[in-house]
């Protein structure tokens, strides 16, 4: 059941601008609110958006009569189309969201109000602001993992991935596996990606330039998908799957932010251009957020279109699941820890007492949504600069659930490879299955969920699953 009574969960700090034949979202000086038109109205109405007059129409009374006496000026819808699948689309509930844009300075508490109270409105929403869920690096320069890609090496907490036991011993993915990064973009010339990326989108230009100007996109993409056994400088999780980059965020203050209503359009817009996998290293933690309708139709047109989505559980330490990871159509990662039981929290928040990282500015967020854990504490990874962070800075080495829903993102590549047909539900429960148990008590926990994922054991089992064996 959505919630309509969901506030804003964030500073905003977007509008939108059109170019066809998909919206192009950038910054104005406007004000906007996201409208979600009812089923009812949707199916009794023919949508018809006129902006030539002194107010913007779109076809249904008593919004036009509303926009008349609130001068809206503008009305654009979010996922204008086309659909891979307009069936699904509908179904989700793509085409009822609309931008309705206002002179700055709007009141759009009030605006939100009363299109609220309209009969052929479902929900009425200022958008709301998500970030790249990377807490800040407190690294101690002196750990004996600084080196090395603990993730892969470390023989109690690592994803079991390299070695005659190992994942890799089993597929590093062919091409046709293609993983959609729903972020600030990808180095287009980094090494580590050669010949691998495909054509993205820039949601804020409009066009196809996806090189990353802040850095967490391409930092994704590497733990995610870095090329192996190149003799070069890192080894990612899929070595040769193909990266979709799909530009979403923007730089703001050393951080990459984005809107939600210029995410979801990148999550359908990734699903229509051929990923299989999504990531989302993203989150918003205000407490006061159940689901963003706009997000949750991307995430769901996504979900029946088979595309699994990841994304990050967030780095606040609390008991409580960002959004989006916490939706259901999303698979909540967390991280952990090369030490102890791998539970990654705060100092004093931590029940079992584990402060073994010493990383004591960010926990990774709990909760009963959070389905599992994996590596994401003090991990090489890919720099905008060519390079990767360890030889740019060894103490600027890469921490938090967002690196860490790259790596499960990689992950599930490996899994897809085995079985291209395996919807989402199917490699979540093969995901699910793989896992370790890291608590005291048997089973599923709200502080490792399932447990620390086995890249290994996943493809075991995806491989008894399908019947067959992929050798790559």
């Amino acid at each position: 059941m959505i919630n309509k009574n969901i506030i804003r969960g964030g500073v905003f700090l977007a509008a939108l601008l059109c170019l066809a034949p998909l919206t192009m979202h950038g910054q104005s000086d406007n004000d906007t609110l996201i409208v979600e038109i009812t089923v009812a109205a949707y199916a009794g109405y023919t949508i018809d958006i006129d902006t030539s007059g002194e107010y913007a129409t779109i076809g249904i009374a008593e919004i036009d009569t509303l926009n008349a006496h609130t001068g809206c000026i503008m009305i654009r819808p979010v996922f204008p189309g086309p659909w891979g699948d307009t069936a699904v689309a509908e179904m989700a509930g793509l085409p009822r969201f609309f931008i309705f844009e206002w002179e700055d300075g709007a009141n759009l508490d009030s605006l939100k109000s009363v299109y609220q109270a309209l009969a052929s409105v479902e929900t009425s929403r200022i958008p709301v602001v998500f970030s790249s869920a990377r807490p800040p690096s407190d690294i101690d320069p002196n750990d004996t993992y600084f080196s090395a890609q603990w993730e892969h090496n470390s023989a109690n907490t690592s994803l079991n991935t390299k070695g005659d036991a190992g994942a890799w011993d089993i597929t590093t993915v062919s091409s046709s596996v293609t993983v959609g990064f729903i972020d600030s973009g990808i180095d287009q010339d980094h090494t580590e990606f050669y010949g691998r990326i495909a054509t993205g989108y820039n949601l804020y230009s409009g066009g196809s330039n996806t090189d990353d100007d802040q850095g967490h996109g391409t930092a994704m993409a590497g733990a995610a998908a870095a090329k192996g056994d190149n003799n070069s400088m890192m080894a990612g999780v899929c070595w040769n799957c193909t990266l979709l980059p799909v530009k979403a965020l923007r730089p703001v203050s050393g951080s990459a932010i984005g809107e939600d209503d210029v995410i979801a359009a990148g999550i359908a817009w990734a699903v229509d251009h051929g990923a299989d996998i999504l990531n989302l290293s993203i989150g918003n933690s205000d407490l006061s957020i159940d689901v963003i309708p706009v997000m949750e139709a991307a995430l769901k047109y996504a979900y029946h279109r088979g595309v699994p989505s990841f994304a990050a559980a967030g780095n606040t330490g609390i008991q409580f699941i960002d959004y989006p990871a916490r939706s259901e159509y999303c698979i909540a990662v967390g991280a952990m820890a090369d030490c102890g039981s791998g539970v990654r929290k705060r100092i004093g928040t931590d029940p079992l007492g584990v402060t073994c990282d010493y990383e004591t500015s960010w926990g990774s967020s709990y909760g009963p949504e959070l389905e599992f854990i994996v590596p994401g504490v003090a991990l090489v990874t890919t720099t905008i600069d060519g390079s990767i962070n360890y030889i740019s800075d060894p103490n600027a080495l890469a921490s938090g659930t967002s690196i860490a829903t790259a790596i499960a993102s990689g992950v599930a590549a490996l899994v897809k490879s085995v079985d291209t047909s395996l919807s989402p539900s199917a490699i979540r429960q093969i995901l699910i299955m793989s896992c370790t148990d890291l608590q005291h008590t048997a089973g599923f926990d709200w502080n490792t969920g399932y447990g620390k994922l086995n890249s290994r054991y996943a493809l075991e089992i995806a491989q008894a699953e399908s019947g067959g064996y992929v050798w790559l």
